[in-house]
């Protein structure tokens, strides 16, 4: 063999023994990963473990792309693989296209699973935008909105997710007054509440305030308290004629215009019961107002605004609060009419069912009707023995053997002896009761013959 030849083999040797050693090192040591974007062991190439429910649902997304991928041309995958992203509602399918637009699929997948994070992977800015956009409308989402680097179209977007969303709070995000103003108006009359009208500015639109009109959006008769915060005069003033609902505690009705102010004194006062609101009035309304405020609020703090010169309807306030607090001490606060004065201490006798009460009234007459009041509405003949008086004495007995249909109740009559008639209690009460039920047997009750035939007469002169 000569030199040439063996040189040749001796250099071949070597080179393979060169590659044999390459391919041993690209084969790698067991245990360790090949190159940096090997995955680790025990996850797939998204970082799902394996066997999971969501290793499995990536491994099914896998295999439709791969389906995809072997369509008959190319279109025909893209179009294959855009369908599948947005059925999947998952982008991964858009990153295999090769002939259609990546951002096209990325904002079809972004409008079906109505996710913004999608709009993130676009490149187009005008694509971006409109999947923004789109995508906020779909999801009433502000955030998605605040993405949109245009701001015209992003308070566009912003007022949009407002009304649908019926949200006026929504509207303070909004940039431009032209569009941030209609967007308060419109949203609180969607939503039924103009808590939001304060906040529109004071521009006019066709010779009217914005604001004024978001207020009468919401209702053609907006509350007197929503009537107080108009900046027209007129519109002010006449809102306030027109409020029905009661006034809130402390409303301020010192406007600069007579209009307003009346009008407004006049609905607190009518409305609310403020008897101190009428006395604000400068018109001819002062009387009709303090007559409604009385009937509106009745209490005895009220009825202490009532000037003394109108006594009568401070009086007629006094007992009418004093029913309806149920207070006897308020009949106190009655003046220059004594009768009044005890008929107030009587309802409050009746209706608390104590007769203690009848004992603050001077008058013996009127005493005698509170004893007999109260006693008819305990159904306590007991009470009765407080009266002085003859007849109310026994009529009180006969009235409660009546209301129970017991004429036997008249033998309880203690009085024997009565001040100005001849005969006893209980016998005047036997002849009461016969003839205001019409039952004769009754009189055959009482001992005196006299009385017994009076009373037999009486009875069978009303058959």
């Amino acid at each position: 063999m000569n030199r040439t030849v063996l040189a040749f083999l001796i250099a071949a040797i070597f080179g393979l023994i060169i590659v044999a050693g390459c391919v041993e090192k690209k084969s790698g040591i067991p245990g360790i990963a090949e190159n940096n974007n090997a995955q680790a062991q025990g996850t797939n190439n998204n970082g799902a473990a394996p066997g999971s429910a969501e290793a499995t649902a990536q491994q099914a997304l896998r295999d439709k792309i791969s389906i995809c991928l072997k369509e008959a041309t190319q279109a025909k995958k893209d179009s294959c693989l855009t369908n599948l992203a947005k059925s999947e509602k998952n982008a991964e399918p858009c990153e295999s296209l090769q002939l259609l637009s990546k951002d096209n699929c990325y904002y079809e997948v972004a409008s079906a699973a109505k996710n913004i994070d999608y709009c993130e992977k676009i490149k187009n800015p005008d694509i971006q935008a409109r999947c923004f956009g789109n995508t906020a409308a779909q999801g009433n989402s502000v955030e998605a909105c605040q993405k949109i680097p245009s701001q015209p179209d992003q308070d566009t977007c912003i007022s949009g997710v407002a009304k649908a969303q019926k949200n006026p709070g929504y509207c303070a995000l909004i940039f431009d007054p032209a569009m941030r103003d209609p967007c308060y108006v419109e949203t609180a009359k969607l939503a039924k509440n103009d808590s939001a009208c304060a906040k529109v500015s004071t521009r006019k639109e066709a010779g009217k305030f914005i604001r004024d009109n978001c207020y009468y959006g919401v209702s053609s008769k907006p509350n007197g308290e929503s009537c107080a915060l108009l900046l027209e005069t007129a519109r002010r003033a006449d809102c306030f004629s027109n409020a029905a609902n009661k006034p809130s505690e402390g409303i301020d009705c010192n406007f600069n215009d007579d209009a307003s102010r009346n009008n407004c004194n006049y609905w607190a006062g009518t409305k609310g019961g403020s008897i101190a609101n009428c006395y604000e009035l400068t018109n001819d309304k002062t009387t009709a107002c303090v007559e409604t405020a009385v009937d509106a609020n009745v209490t005895a703090a009220n009825c202490v605004n009532v000037r003394s010169s109108e006594l009568e309807l401070r009086n007629d306030c006094y007992y009418n609060a004093a029913k309806n607090e149920a207070d006897e001490k308020t009949c106190e606060s009655i003046t220059s009419d004594p009768k009044q004065k005890s008929g107030c201490f009587a309802q409050l006798a009746s209706l608390k069912q104590d007769e203690k009460i009848c004992q603050k009234i001077s008058d013996i007459a009127d005493r005698d009707s509170c004893y007999s009041a109260v006693a008819l509405a305990k159904g306590d003949y007991t009470v009765c023995e407080s009266i002085r008086t003859d007849k109310p004495y026994y009529t009180c007995f006969a009235e409660i053997a009546s209301k129970y249909s017991a004429p036997s109740i008249c033998a309880e009559a203690q009085r024997a002896r009565m001040q100005r008639l001849p005969y006893t209690g209980k016998d005047y009460c036997y002849k009461e009761y016969a003839v205001k039920e019409n039952y004769v047997l009754s009189c055959y009750e009482i001992k005196f013959s006299s009385l017994v035939a009076e009373c037999v007469d009486e009875v069978e002169g009303t058959e």
